[in-house]
């Protein structure tokens, strides 16, 4: 990137990363201080997935029905909940957003090799940084297991229902 960013032609470019590398001081070159602007970018939240499906106008109503402790129509409530059940499915990825809404909100027409894509970009950024395939296997079954741990009696996280590594 010192090339564009040494070019008279002035170049715009946008780049992204997880910064694992920064932050686990695994970098092997030097970082461009001064030269990078860094911007954190996150998920929809619910109340920008309402937006971008029903307008501005749904959280003025809903916060005016929380204001006055009056309750929201059923219908509206009904909607709010089939809205939030595939904000769920989406991540609030703003691609899989996208996708689900050209699709007019069918679930079963939703790409999710969307979320699939990203699900592997996260474990392929992690696996840059580890010593040994070991520790590759070892990160993976902690990811792969979120689910399963979510969704357990204790609401705990434990490390030995892992499935074991060989």
């Amino acid at each position: 990137l010192k090339y564009f960013n040494d070019s008279e032609t002035p170049y715009k470019i946008i780049c992204a990363g997880s910064l694992l590398g920064v932050k686990l001081n695994k970098m092997e070159k030097s970082f461009p201080v001064g030269k990078v602007d860094m911007i954190n970018i996150y998920p929809m939240d619910f109340e920008e997935y309402l937006i971008a499906n029903m307008g501005k106008e749904v959280i003025e109503i809903i916060q005016e029905h929380y204001n006055n402790n009056e309750s929201l129509v059923d219908i509206i409530h009904n909607e709010l909940i089939s809205l939030y059940r595939l904000y769920m499915c989406t991540g609030g990825i703003p691609a899989s957003v996208e996708n689900i809404l050209s699709n007019n909100k069918d679930i079963l027409k939703y790409n999710t090799n969307i979320l699939k894509n990203i699900i592997k970009g996260y474990l392929n950024d992690m696996k840059k940084y580890v010593k040994d395939s070991t520790e590759t296997a070892r990160i993976s079954n902690i990811y792969n297991s979120i689910p399963s741990q979510i969704g357990n009696k204790s609401n705990k996280f434990q490390l030995d229902e892992l499935i074991p590594i060989e």
